[in-house]
């Protein structure tokens, strides 16, 4: 098919796992909540606006996309794992994905990330507001830094950044 293709989903049903991959959609419109365990779509040029309303969903693989905007993954706080090896992404999106993650880190599980290129800065411990005390992250190295020295945030399980054959965990 020539055309861009949109996956459109209007049905009320649950699954353990989805691949889309082959009809290499441009979007996914989901018009009420899916509850999915496992998500694959590989290889595809896609906008996420419709993962905002994903259920369930703990393992999403995305490699060898084109993506242009991770934000609206930041509500599947279920994810356990998220492929985005060979993705094409820059680090500044990258970096706003995991600044949120800290933001509204709220119940979330802990989560293996495979990221396709390093994220901008350094990993070290970022500066704190001398009012507030809270950590003023700038760059997505110093988000990552933040989400592994966090103690009760790797209790049930410890968080895991795989960036260039490099693991980032808790030490």
């Amino acid at each position: 098919m020539r055309h861009k293709r949109k996956i459109r989903w209007f049905a009320d049903a649950s699954f353990r796992h989805i691949d889309w991959s082959g009809m290499t959609p441009s979007s996914v419109i989901l018009l009420r909540e899916l509850h999915v365990e496992e998500l694959t779509l590989r290889g595809c040029t896609l906008a996420l606006d419709g993962f905002r309303i994903l259920s369930g969903t703990y393992r999403i693989d995305l490699s060898g996309s084109m993506v242009s905007d991770l934000l609206p993954l930041i509500e599947c706080r279920g994810l356990m794992e998220l492929d985005l090896s060979e993705v094409r992404i820059k680090p500044t999106v990258l970096d706003k994905y995991l600044m949120a993650i800290v933001e509204r880190y709220g119940n979330r599980r802990n989560c293996r990330m495979t990221l396709p290129v390093s994220p901008t800065g350094t990993y070290r411990e970022p500066d704190r507001d001398e009012t507030t005390g809270r950590y003023r992250i700038i760059s997505g190295m110093e988000a990552i830094w933040v989400i592994l020295h966090e103690e009760s945030w790797n209790e049930g399980g410890a968080w895991e950044f795989i960036i260039d054959n490099k693991t980032y965990t808790v030490e």
